[in-house]
């Protein structure tokens, strides 16, 4: 399991940047968060959410910063966000089981959730295809599939089967 020692940043290049919380709801250091009502404002990310990064903890202020890093933001609270290729402490969803390697996006509340397979499917019939007129339009239309972008990587095994769990994630966002 992995120890945070009250840091959410464990290596890498990080960006930092800097947000002001809208909705406290979730707005934990780790969780993913996407733009609120204007661009420097932040509020948790959704599943399938366009995050713009992770709540940080170490650059935030002294005036914001929350206790620890299992302490909630406050609304109204300027706090560092953080992005680029780090390894950082994130929060794994409940009821999931990832391994290391794994491809993870976003779930509810800013946790992570195991990046499902891409799956096509062609329709079928028991007409005989004797050109290729006779085929289905199937189209792929935008850049993400349903469950939004990767991103992470899981940087260990992790079971949050039973509850959420903290997690050391390769972040690429």
């Amino acid at each position: 399991m992995t120890e945070k020692s009250n840091k959410i940043v464990l290596d890498g290049y990080p960006i930092w940047d800097e947000v002001k919380i809208e909705t406290a709801a979730g707005c934990y250091p780790g969780r993913l968060v996407k733009k609120g009502t204007t661009d420097g404002q932040a509020v948790v990310n959704t599943a399938a959410g366009m995050a713009m990064g992770w709540l940080g903890y170490e650059k935030t202020q002294d005036l914001y910063k929350p206790a620890t890093v299992d302490t909630i933001y406050k609304v109204n609270d300027f706090a560092s966000l953080v992005k680029g290729d780090i390894i950082l402490v994130a929060r794994l969803a409940e009821g999931e089981s990832v391994a290391r390697g794994d491809p993870l996006v976003a779930a509810a509340n800013g946790e992570l959730k195991k990046a499902s397979a891409a799956t096509v499917t062609i329709a079928s019939g028991a007409v005989s295809v004797v050109s290729d007129k006779a085929q289905p339009d199937e189209a792929v239309v935008g850049a993400y599939g349903s469950e939004g972008p990767i991103v992470a990587y899981a940087d260990e095994t992790v079971d949050a089967s039973a509850a959420a769990k903290d997690i050391k994630v390769r972040g690429v966002i």
